[in-house]
């Protein structure tokens, strides 16, 4: 794994810890949603990252690909996590988003890697 990788992989917030106590846990041959239990407004995440960046992008909604019965609202239940590996705070959203584009574009050379 090359160290623009490991940078990705450091940024996602509480799921590696999440996925290290499954590890460890005594759950064997079940399902478990790793999920923070809190839902997140795409528009608000678009919000945050204008916040980051500086720079607001245009958007455009393409209908071909707009469901008639698209989801409005995703949420997953974090409840049976919680309880094969104990109580994990969820990174906030804001310092998730923060750390990924701080991680990305670091530093000329991470970003020249991005562009092949």
């Amino acid at each position: 794994i090359n160290q623009m990788k490991l940078k990705i992989l450091s940024v996602f917030g509480t799921r590696p810890e999440a996925y290290r106590r499954l590890l460890v846990s005594d759950a064997r041959s079940v399902r478990i949603n790793v999920c923070s239990g809190r839902s997140v407004a795409l528009l608000s995440v678009l919000d945050t990252m204008v916040e980051i960046a500086g720079h607001r992008p245009r958007i455009k909604v393409d209908p071909a690909f707009v469901r008639k019965d698209e989801v409005k609202e995703l949420c997953g239940d974090p409840s049976l996590l919680f309880e094969s590996i104990g109580l994990i705070e969820p990174t906030p959203i804001q310092s998730l988003l923060q750390s990924m584009y701080d991680s990305l574009y670091s530093s000329e050379a991470d970003f020249a890697c991005l562009k092949t």
